[in-house]
């Protein structure tokens, strides 16, 4: 048995590009789905039905929104929205696991912006986050979508960049925004493509030749030994049109019983 997990921010609402969101999560078949930026539920029931899945809406507070599409049944759901500490919300779900537990999963999309400030609130989203996080320390657990923040792993390369983004950065004096994603790995959780993948670079945006590094997947150890793949999806063509992100997809493995069986390291664990 596997388990295809994918995120994917659709930008503002996916208005016009509707065909080509669906285009892009039919040609990959992901028993799981996060999306960010929806402005309201109809693309995400349009969705689901088109592609047989159920679906649970995460309304935040901002115009932009989560959304959770499953093949697996929704056994509970959750949307924490606490104003002003969330900018947008945390989506939960508890989903009829494929590997004999359930499956617990998180949502998120942090505020955005490199700005100093608000690496500070992103921080306050994540400690919010953790705390849902460690009462389900010992079961099946996934956190995915784009966190506006920079993995301290990841090499930066900003020649690429927006001018007024490289101006920003250099007011910064070079400073970049990486406490979120070390205070995820601190937390004993694990980076699903670095932990593959450590010498790639993993860029998600922009298409189609993207600098930056935004949307993960992380998962703790209970599910990592069962993780497989993780990777971002460059095709089929549509996905150059259909977002300024391109998706991460990650592939999860039931473990046969075996004495020779060699478990993935936790590389990147601190």
């Amino acid at each position: 048995m596997s388990l295809r997990v994918l995120t994917y921010n659709i930008l503002d609402g996916g208005h016009g590009r509707e065909p080509l969101i669906l285009e892009v999560l039919q040609t990959h078949q992901p028993d799981v789905i996060f999306l960010q930026e929806l402005f309201s539920p109809t693309l995400a029931h349009d969705l689901a039905q088109s592609l047989d899945m159920h679906y649970f809406f995460a309304r935040g507070n901002s115009r932009r929104h989560l959304a959770l599409l499953s093949r697996l049944p929704i056994l509970e759901n959750h949307n924490y929205h606490p104003s002003p500490a969330i900018h947008r919300a945390i989506l939960y779900a508890k989903l009829a696991g494929p590997f004999s537990e359930p499956l617990h999963v998180f949502g998120v999309h942090l505020a955005a912006s490199p700005f100093f400030m608000m690496e500070g609130w992103r921080l306050w989203e994540v400690k919010t986050l953790l705390q849902l996080v460690n009462l389900l320390r010992s079961e099946p657990c996934l956190i995915a979508g784009d966190f506006n923040a920079f993995s301290p792993q990841d090499k930066i390369v900003t020649t690429q960049w927006p001018r007024w983004l490289r101006w920003l950065l250099a007011l910064q004096g070079g400073w970049l925004p990486r406490r979120v994603i070390q205070r995820m790995l601190n937390a004993g959780l694990i980076d699903s493509f670095r932990s593959l993948h450590p010498e790639e670079s993993g860029c998600t945006l922009p298409p189609p030749d993207p600098s930056v590094r935004l949307d993960y997947i992380f998962v703790n150890n209970s599910l990592h030994t069962h993780l497989q793949k993780c990777v971002v999806v460059h095709d089929p063509p549509a996905v150059l049109s259909a977002s300024d992100h391109f998706p991460v997809l990650a592939e999860f493995h039931e473990i046969p019983p075996s004495d020779d069986l060699q478990v993935l390291p936790n590389t990147f664990q601190t």
